[in-house]
């Protein structure tokens, strides 16, 4: 009787067990194929957090006639509304309405101190060939438009008419992906955390005919965690200013202006007509190149710099207050670490890879993981993410406009991959948009590692976009060198499986990784609003989390399969057993010893019995 309960009993485990294993698998399958699906869930859902493309479009307008420019490249002068210029090139554009005379054009944003060389007509204007202090300056102007419009530019090399054109031209560089595209949407979310914002704090001074000129400014990249230490890295030319630099945005940001008045005074401009020609943009900006000749003689030097480094972790942008950048939770002071970076000599080429590293206080950063450009194919899609603008000067208790608190993104593809001049070093050539500011930010592949690091930004005559990413693996030999360990660690992780949950309508499972997140590292820049946006939607029809977790149904597939395993073998040992009971019985009943008719029973007990 008990045998019979027993087998009851397992069969009874063997049907809870199948039952149990099969809503299990099922749940289990679906979780599976939701994600391999991709976001079958919710197949509109996008990242909370939508980066901006790094093209900025701003509008000069003369009149009834506009011209569209990327605001990364061009910024507006204060005070003057016809005007911008091109920090990167030292180009200045300055747009007057009608068709005005060259002549008085010349006279009135030209100094006589500039001596005009040669002239030569142009399909839609005339160029000219100006000497500014001993060194070349091109001035164009053009007649385009209708009704028409009269454009001023200076330049320090004809090359850059190419700028021009292509300005004219409204292309505006660096968006090559299509904005609708989620799955790159997704990965910049991934990643953004881990980049952030730098500003370098460098001050030095500059002695001309033994008088001292201070020279402090402040400049502006970007950088990435490469380690969940703090350890970031970005390039060598956000962290170290070289002198001829230093003295173009000396000029740029007027920190020069008695220096240039001195020197011009040297040069035979009377006193009362310094400060007149101060005043003009166009000629200012030509004379960093007549200094740099002046400092090649000899006659002027630049200390070395000081610096002071400062990262922007969260959303709080960094602020100056009275000459002094204002510190806090998410604006946190660095320390040098070390850098490969020298001057770029047109004989020898590079004499550095360009990649540098610094250091912040703390743990539990986002680090990205480092892929390896082996691996890397031409046509294959990057994705730059940084900070463009650049900071020419301190200004009025805030940075430059364009020095938000949001990242931008570049789109663009692989287009080839070069060997440097010099150090013979990989080069990524890419058609992603590089701009002062995005030096230094990292370049994701499909996977999210970083392959390159934005480095440089040139433009030839026929207004080509060439942008060129330093190879990972030469920040991978600076990192060995100082004995850094690539390393992700626990927020990373836990951010990308956050998102993954996220975008799969996973809500419960997305609040538990952001809630991780949020108290690991407390400036994160969009945990938070992930974590309430997932913890508002917990539990409602969208959310589609599973009944179990992964390792919960790991755990009760595996305890069903062993309930019912253990079911059939105890099935099977009670049949087995109750088989061979059945036989003994036999072999009693029919013992050939016993004759037939005769009781197997004999004494006292046999007799009681009968």
């Amino acid at each position: 009787m008990l045998r019979k309960y027993l087998i009851g009993l397992f069969i009874f485990l063997f049907f809870i067990s199948s039952g149990a294993l099969i809503l299990v698998t099922i749940d289990d399958q679906h979780d599976l194929s939701t994600r391999a699906g991709g976001i079958l869930a919710d197949v509109k859902r996008v990242p909370l957090e939508r980066l901006k493309e790094d093209v900025k479009l701003d509008t000069l307008e003369i009149g009834q006639t506009s011209i569209t420019y990327d605001s990364t490249v061009w910024s507006k002068v204060k005070g003057e509304d016809n005007l911008i210029i091109n920090n990167d090139k030292h180009i200045t554009l300055r747009v007057l309405p009608g068709d005005l005379d060259n002549g008085v054009i010349l006279k009135t944003y030209l100094d006589k101190t500039a001596k005009q060389k040669s002239t030569q007509k142009q399909v839609a204007g005339t160029s000219y060939v100006y000497d500014v202090l001993g060194s070349n300056s091109y001035v164009d102007i053009w007649k385009i438009g209708s009704p028409q419009i009269t454009m001023l530019t200076v330049m320090p090399d004809k090359q850059y008419r190419a700028d021009i054109e292509t300005l004219l031209r409204t292309q505006v560089k660096g968006v090559t992906a299509d904005r609708k595209d989620n799955s790159l949407m997704r990965l910049t979310a991934v990643a953004r955390p881990s980049v952030v914002m730098i500003l370098a704090n460098y001050c030095s001074q500059i002695t001309y005919n033994e008088k001292i000129y201070p020279l402090c400014m402040v400049g502006m990249g970007s950088g990435f965690f490469v380690n969940s230490e703090g350890y970031i890295a970005t390039n060598g030319h956000v962290v170290k200013i070289l002198p001829e630099d230093a003295i173009y945005y000396g000029v740029s940001n007027g920190e020069l202006k008695k220096l240039i008045a001195d020197l011009m005074i040297d040069y035979g401009v009377s006193p009362d007509e310094v400060n007149n020609v101060n005043n003009k943009k166009e000629f200012v900006s030509q004379i960093t190149g007549a200094l740099l000749r002046i400092r090649e003689n000899g006659e002027l030097q630049i200390e070395p710099g000081r610096y002071r480094y400062f990262i922007q972790l969260g959303k709080t942008p960094i602020r100056v207050d009275d000459g002094k950048v204002v510190l806090g939770a998410d604006v946190v002071e660095a320390q040098f670490v070390d850098a490969d970076y020298g001057d770029f000599d047109q004989k020898q080429g590079f004499n550095g890879s360009d990649v540098a590293l610094l250091k912040i206080d703390g743990s539990d950063y986002p680090a990205l993981p480092l892929g390896n450009v082996d691996e890397l194919n031409i046509g294959e899609d990057l994705q730059v993410i940084g900070y463009p603008g650049l900071v020419n000067g301190i200004g009025d208790g805030l940075l430059d406009s364009s020095s938000i608190s949001e990242p931008t993104v570049t789109r663009g593809v692989v287009s080839a991959i070069k060997t440097a001049k010099g150090d013979k070093r990989k080069l990524i050539q890419t058609d992603a948009s590089i701009t002062h500011g995005n030096s230094g930010g990292p370049a994701i592949n499909s996977e999210g590692e970083v392959l390159g690091i934005a480095t440089y930004g040139l433009s030839d005559e026929s207004g080509g976009n060439y942008n060129f990413l330093r190879d990972v693996n030469d920040l991978k030999i600076l990192m060995a060198k100082n004995i850094i360990k690539a390393d992700p660690g626990p927020v990373y992780d836990k951010w990308r499986l956050g998102l993954e949950s996220y975008w799969l309508s996973y809500y419960k499972y997305s609040a538990d990784d952001f809630s991780k997140v949020v108290t690991s590292y407390t400036s994160h820049p969009t945990a938070g609003k992930y974590l309430a946006d997932a913890k508002a939607k917990v539990g409602t029809a969208e959310d589609k989390t599973p009944v179990f977790t992964r390792s919960q149904r790991k755990l009760f597939i595996s305890i069903s399969f062993g309930s019912m395993t253990l079911s059939v073998i105890g099935i099977i040992v009670l049949v087995v057993m109750g088989m061979f009971g059945r036989k003994r019985n036999y072999a009693i009943v029919g013992d050939p010893g016993v004759e037939p008719g005769t009781s197997v029973l004999s004494g006292p007990r046999s007799n009681q019995l009968s």
